[in-house]
């Protein structure tokens, strides 16, 4: 504590300089100059705390300012009771890491990862799993300096890995008698391999051309797995090496420029895991060592600096019996999106200064909201979600890591989504005030749909079927428009007949009830249902609306980047015939917050 309260004198200087110097100014440049100092001035505060839910000290937090790529990241140290304190913060949107030897982050479902001034911030810990064991050749002699690899499958609750930290992709290695430890492990079930990708050590040569092995001494799809609970140790996880020659997978990079460095990235089609890499520098010919047969996603990218990066479209490959060669990866200019952010002014009705009452079973609070900080636009967080078109499983770099695809809008609003491959997105807002929502989203240009109210008169409506481009075009011109007066929905899906049981994968659809409004994506939202039957929306536009609960695939149970029902002019159609077929209509009004909305679900 005494660490973070020593900075208290100093941000009341600095804030004190900064009201005499307003003071002394031309009356003209007070308010601007008072602005201007409150919103240099910030803290995130918090708490860490264990599995035990007591606080932990000694922790190291960071954070990392969402689209700045150089500066120092503030940080700071837990105290004794887990509290921290990060200061000197510009108003921005932040993530934060802790880090202690042995722990590992827990995965909140739903969790964002995404931070704003003068949020209080929980952050849990885990105690981490071990993973020991021996590695020995064919013959059973030890092998020294190789490197073993957790491959983290699934957590406890059979869900996929939300993100890369998490997922086991680094690794340990043996010592003189073969024996390595893997440990700060996240719960979860694991297996364990030897011999993919670049290694080190006296064992290189022996291994470095061999297909994986896995724990005992098996291929990918017969390897045994490990379950491994919260500071739990697995011991005896001994490892045989399978000898057996991997396949090899070659070929050229194209381009129309040249560059020092490319990497090379071999994929599993079906689950997006990392198998293998190379690195080409001032060559074109790459290959990849050690492959076992399977079904792969290959691609390579590379960039001049970190505004102008390159990729190639993923190729699908299958290893069957035989070496590859021959592939060829053409290095496309990636494309960026770029516009502004604007806030419509409005009028007091609907600022959400206070929340407004409810009817029949929408319990909602009542009284005066507490006094907080204004947001600003520089709090907004955007991200261009690409619409894939096959049918494989999610891809593990998901959920709370989500954030580094994303762009914060300037002071202005100004704002530009990079490094983006051909395709269609959709933009998303990840917005800073409960009573803030998307409005509409446009772009340039002559088109069939009308713009949308409030917009340039030469737009279109980019909502419905998002924004497309092609390799290395740069789109400009495109509006977000975010509009106050937002309402929100927390409610609970209950079995319609008593005795009846609610499925367990479950999701919450709002649907606009208006027919006028049957097209507008924006006004579309789902939720997961939880497993004790809750959802929540926010960030909704006042209106009429159908709510609806559907059951979902069992890979996308749980999954919060799942392609969106309302993407699909043919899902919406199919969602509103079944919505108006339930009958389950409920009106939200401007700043209204709904409360234990009860849901009655009806297979």
């Amino acid at each position: 504590m005494k660490r973070t309260m020593t900075l208290l004198p100093l941000i009341l200087c600095a804030a004190l300089a900064q009201f005499v110097i307003a003071q002394h100014s031309p009356s003209a440049n007070q308010a601007e100059q008072r602005r201007a100092g409150l919103k240099r001035e910030g803290a995130i505060t918090g708490r860490i705390i264990g599995d035990d839910g007591q606080g932990v000290a000694g922790v190291e937090v960071f954070a990392n300012r969402i689209g700045e790529n150089r500066g120092s990241r503030p940080s700071t140290t837990s105290d004794d009771e887990g509290n921290f304190k990060l200061t000197g913060l510009s108003p921005g949107v932040y993530a934060l890491f802790a880090r202690i030897p042995g722990f590992v982050t827990s995965e909140a479902a739903g969790e964002s990862g995404i931070h704003r001034i003068g949020e209080f911030v929980t952050l849990s810990l885990v105690k981490g799993g071990v993973i020991t064991g021996r590695v020995t050749d064919e013959l059973g002699e030890p092998m020294v300096g190789v490197r073993v690899r957790p491959h983290r499958l699934r957590d406890l609750e059979g869900g996929m890995p939300r993100s890369p930290e998490m997922s086991g992709a680094g690794g340990g290695l043996t010592d003189d008698r073969g024996i390595y430890r893997l440990y700060g492990l996240a719960p979860g079930v694991y297996v364990v391999s030897l011999g993919a990708g670049p290694e080190y050590g006296p064992a290189v040569t022996q291994i470095s051309r061999d297909a994986p092995t896995y724990y005992p001494s098996a291929t990918r799809e017969t390897a045994a797995e490990i379950s491994l609970r919260s500071g739990e140790e697995a011991p005896g996880v001994d490892i045989r090496h399978r000898a057996e020659r991997g396949r090899t997978v070659s070929g050229v990079v194209e381009s129309s420029q040249s560059f020092n460095y490319v990497s090379i990235t071999l994929k599993s089609f079906e689950t997006g895991q990392f198998e293998a890499a190379a690195t080409i520098r001032n060559s074109r010919g790459f290959a990849i060592y050690g492959v076992q047969d399977g079904e792969y996603e290959l691609s390579a990218a590379s960039a001049i600096d970190s505004d102008e990066t390159f990729g190639s479209t993923p190729r699908r490959i299958s290893v069957r019996g035989a070496d590859v060669s021959g592939i060829e990866l053409k290095l496309l200019k990636h494309g960026s999106i770029a516009g502004r952010v604007v806030i419509e002014s409005s009028n007091p009705a609907t600022r959400c200064a206070s929340d407004t009452g409810g009817s029949g079973n929408q319990a909602t609070d009542q009284g005066q909201a507490p006094t907080k900080r204004q947001p600003v636009i520089e709090e907004i967080m955007l991200k261009a979600d690409r619409e894939e078109t096959d049918q494989r499983a999610p891809r593990p770099w998901s959920g709370r890591f989500e954030y580094w695809r994303g762009s914060v809008p300037g002071e202005k609003g100004e704002f530009i989504l990079r490094n983006l491959e051909p395709g269609r997105y959709r933009i998303a807002a990840n917005l800073p005030d409960d009573g803030w929502f998307v409005r509409a989203i446009t772009q340039p240009g002559a088109g069939s749909a009308k713009p949308a109210a409030g917009a340039a008169k030469n737009s279109i409506d980019a909502a419905p079927s998002g924004v497309t481009f092609k390799p290395g075009e740069k789109l400009s011109g495109v509006e977000v428009i975010v509009a106050e007066g937002a309402a929100s929905l927390d409610g609970r899906l209950v079995p319609a007949k008593e005795g009846m049981k609610l499925p367990s994968r479950l999701r919450a659809h709002l649907i606009p009830a208006e027919a006028t409004a049957a097209n507008d994506a924006l006004r579309y939202a789902e939720a997961i249902v939880r497993s004790d039957g809750s959802f929540e929306f926010k960030h909704i536009a006042p209106g009429k609306y159908l709510l609806h609960a559907r059951q979902v695939a069992e890979k996308e149970a749980g999954d919060d980047q799942v392609r969106p029902a309302a993407w699909d002019a043919g899902e919406r159609t199919k969602l509103r015939r079944e919505a108006e077929a339930a009958k389950n209509e409920v009106e939200l009004q401007p700043c209204q917050r709904v409360k234990d909305h009860v849901l009655r679900f009806n297979r």
